[in-house]
């Protein structure tokens, strides 16, 4: 597995930790070339509020050999792609922040899921928004207003509920940290979510405890396709909605982050069995601690409807 990841400002990264974040220890990037236009850029900024436009790139080759599953012989395969993103952040007013993500890319004939043989998923998310031919598309338009001196806020737009929910320091960030889905967001939850209408309240009476609610436009994707509907048809019918309780408790420079989530599809859909229907939902605890400055450690645990997945 080769995993290349660019930076627009061209400079290399050579401190994960810092690049992460992980324990308040940034990175000041700055590049000596762009100095003038910094200067007319904060020209700009004195109007219009400030106003960041950034971007990367990631490209991978992924391969494996020939195996044996249940004594028949799977051949190995090959397969690579490039997948960029650009992301403006804007604060027009005091508090309030609008987010928005363009992203796309080209993959060969083997990320698709028709060819790519017995591996189910070519790097997760990084495949998704790419095809031989390329392709481009608006994946996050989102608007975060905070009230109470930033105790309160409220998001309204389009984009993932995992932008809300299951977040994790150590393992939530799928190019510099895991490349399996499985260790960056619990697998249920993972599997049904997809940008779509969604608004989001979230409220912290102390600095310990932070509570989050969704709802979110659904499609029926859980449906056959002939009872499915549009991204923007009767967006407040069934929603998925969802919740989340975070603790982050702090031992000296210590810190830590316990969440407990979970969430429901509020529309019948087929069970496994044929059987009948039924909502699919999902409980999840996910947690990140820090047991030195530099050593963390964090843990996934989640329960699903099990007549449905």
């Amino acid at each position: 597995l080769f995993v290349l990841c660019c930076a627009t400002n061209g400079i290399c990264r050579d401190s994960l930790r810092k690049s992460l974040n992980l324990h308040g220890q940034t990175a000041d990037q700055q590049s000596v070339l762009l100095k003038d236009f910094q200067q007319s850029w904060d020209e700009v900024q004195n109007t219009t509020g400030p106003l960041t436009i950034e971007g990367d790139v990631l490209g991978y080759i992924q391969a494996y050999g020939d195996s044996k599953i249940d004594g028949e012989t799977q051949d190995g395969n090959e397969y690579g792609a490039f997948k960029a993103r650009v992301r403006l952040h804007w604060e027009p007013i005091e508090d309030g922040k609008f987010f928005f993500q363009f992203q796309g890319g080209v993959s060969d004939k083997h990320s698709n899921p028709s060819s790519r043989g017995m591996v189910l998923s070519p790097l997760n998310s990084q495949a998704s928004r790419t095809s031989p031919g390329g392709q481009a598309s608006i994946s996050d338009v989102l608007y975060t207003q905070h009230f109470a001196d930033k105790k309160m806020f409220v998001s309204l737009g389009w984009t993932d509920p995992e932008s809300f929910m299951d977040e994790n320091r150590f393992a939530g960030y799928g190019r510099i940290q895991f490349v399996n889905s499985m260790f960056n967001n619990e697998p249920i939850f993972d599997g049904i979510d997809t940008n779509l209408p969604i608004v989001a309240v979230g409220f912290n009476p102390e600095e310990q405890f932070k509570f989050t609610m969704l709802a979110q436009a659904s499609t029926y994707a859980g449906r056959p396709g002939d009872q499915r509907k549009g991204d923007f048809e009767d967006i407040a019918d069934s929603p998925l909605i969802g919740g989340q309780l975070t603790y982050s408790p702090s031992f000296g420079k210590l810190k830590g982050n316990y969440r407990i989530f979970g969430w429901t599809n509020t529309y019948d859909q087929p069970r496994i069995d044929g059987s009948e229907e039924s909502i699919n939902w999902g409980i999840a605890f996910n947690m990140d601690q820090d047991i030195t400055e530099n050593f963390g450690i964090f843990a996934r645990l989640g329960k699903g409807n099990s007549a449905i997945n």
